[in-house]
């Protein structure tokens, strides 16, 4: 996706089918981060991972619902197997404030909406937030959870917060 080069593009995709056309993966679940709904290159990513035998396709900076709705309906139209699964990257700050709408997709029949990813590098970016080496400012907790568990990336241990 946004590490690849434009015109890097085609070779970068030529190189993932290759490598899983391989296979020798073992047990491991195999995701494939693909280019945005709206780039120039997502329908023929799509159209590849249809055939690549992943087991789930990484959708960066999903927004709302709809671009749930928009990539299921992708993966259906190339014939993807109904098993390969969608995880939403959570990106940005509106993604954020439709969190909710986004997880709620899954409810649909027809959705394939695994998990959500919560993408701190590009939320920290696009908020203009300084990442200091603990990464304390990216914890998230809320009063209204007794008990949320939060992850401390930087300290590699998870923290809990208790209601007061």
């Amino acid at each position: 996706e946004d590490s690849v080069a434009p015109e890097s593009k085609v070779a970068a995709r030529e190189n993932v089918a290759a490598a899983l056309r391989q296979g020798d993966y073992g047990y491991r679940e195999i995701a494939i981060r693909v280019n945005g709904l709206n780039s120039p290159w997502f329908n023929d990513d799509i159209a590849i991972c249809a055939v690549a035998r992943a087991d789930a396709i990484v959708l960066p900076k999903a927004e709302s619902a709809e671009d749930i709705a928009q990539i299921c309906d992708a993966l259906r139209r190339c014939g993807a197997p109904e098993n390969v699964k969608v995880w939403a990257m959570i990106e940005t700050p509106l993604a954020i404030l439709r969190a909710g709408e986004i997880a709620g997709a899954a409810r649909h029949a027809r959705s394939r909406l695994a998990c959500l990813i919560v993408g701190l590098n590009d939320l920290a970016k696009e908020t203009r937030i300084e990442i200091d080496p603990t990464r304390s400012c990216l914890l998230y907790t809320s009063d209204a959870a007794d008990d949320l568990p939060c992850v401390d990336l930087g300290g590699r241990r998870i923290i809990k917060k208790k209601k007061r």
